[in-house]
């Protein structure tokens, strides 16, 4: 296959992934169709199949002659040709009773006492199943936070909800009394699990020396080297007294 074939090959998976099935691998595009290329490549490593499509296929993809199949905006990138893929009101009534999203550790206190508020997407992202919402969740920590959202319990407090296809949900920001999630684990976890701080560099520690602390109990005797004593003044012998 000649490099042409393989970019075109290329830009028609993007193509359909973004203007059919967005949802599949977890994108929500915006009003336009849009979606960031880093979050579309994040998604396509997940795939052994998709993680050959690397960021620098773009311009190439670019430069092909003909109608482009996908366009590009900055940071930002869309299937020229898209099918419906708009999020549609749900019916709590209708719909699934549970969602699910996962949050990020470091944000785990703030939300069991603010609620679920949206991130980089101007709505909150949840997902039909724990398996998608793991997923999701792992792009952004290796150790995500499920939470399990009672989707008519939030629909009576006001929250409106939205799906996208079968496997993605949008809503407003969820109150705290309306999922549920896992305890807060003890300070003693969260000492073990916080990230080792940064060793300093040899260019941070270039002309310095460590002072020992605390000090040695054995005084200033503590620094002789092993195996050699201190010399006694010998006294001169009587006869030359």
């Amino acid at each position: 296959m000649d490099r042409e074939k393989h970019l075109r090959k290329i830009a028609r998976t993007l193509a359909t992934l973004l203007g059919r099935q967005p949802q599949e691998l977890g994108l929500v595009p915006d009003a336009e169709g849009f979606v960031p290329q880093r979050d579309l490549f994040r998604a396509l490593a997940e795939d052994s199949e998709l993680r050959r499509i690397r960021p620098s296929n773009l311009p190439e993809i670019a430069a092909l002659p003909g109608e482009p199949l996908v366009e590009t905006r900055g940071d930002l990138i869309r299937a020229a040709q898209r099918g419906e893929i708009a999020p549609r009101p749900l019916d709590p009534e209708k719909g699934p009773k549970l969602l699910y999203t996962c949050v990020r550790r470091r944000a785990h206190a703030a939300v069991l006492e603010k609620g679920i508020h949206p991130g980089r997407h101007p709505r909150v992202i949840l997902c039909a199943g724990e398996e998608m919402a793991l997923r999701l969740g792992r792009r952004f920590d290796p150790q995500p936070v499920l939470l399990t959202v009672q989707v008519r319990r939030a629909a009576s407090r006001g929250v409106r909800f939205e799906h996208l296809g079968e496997s993605l949900y949008l809503s407003d920001p969820i109150p705290s009394d309306c999922f549920s999630a896992p305890p807060l684990p003890k300070a003693k976890d969260r000492e073990e699990n916080a990230p080792a701080p940064p060793r300093p560099s040899s260019r941070d520690s270039a002309g310095s020396f460590t002072i020992p602390w605390p000090p040695s109990p054995a005084g200033p005797a503590a620094s002789r080297p092993r195996g050699k004593k201190p010399k006694r003044e010998r006294k001169p012998p009587p006869w030359r007294s």
